[in-house]
């Protein structure tokens, strides 16, 4: 599955996690992929436990990414969440989905112009 993952991602700049349960057999599972920073907070509520611990590790030693994306890029796809969306990447008290893209490209930091 890593291998897969992988080479959808050198295939694509970004992939969603609908692309990823569509096309990698044992992607998709009963568990929920939840951010380890926020409560609250989904990142996607259909994955398999093997998927969730390659994907922790592939994030952990920085050879994929997160990216936030508008939830039209999952809508095109077909996807509707179950749940409500989340604005932003911060605690919520009820479960909320916050649509995330995968992809080997770190995200770029925005720069703030100073002031003079």
């Amino acid at each position: 599955m890593k291998e897969q993952i992988l080479k959808l991602l050198t295939e694509r700049r970004y992939v969603t996690f609908k692309e990823l349960s569509d096309e990698i057999p044992g992607f998709t599972g009963d568990m929920s992929f939840d951010s380890a920073d926020y409560p609250g907070l989904v990142i996607w509520p259909r994955i398999s436990t093997e998927a969730i611990v390659i994907l922790q590790h592939l994030l952990e030693d920085g050879t994929i990414y997160l990216h936030g994306t508008p939830v039209l890029n999952y809508l095109v796809e077909g996807y509707v969440s179950p749940m409500p969306t989340a604005k932003s990447p911060r605690p919520y008290k009820y479960p909320r989905w916050l649509p995330m893209t995968i992809s080997k490209e770190p995200p770029k930091r925005s720069r703030k112009k100073s002031k003079r």
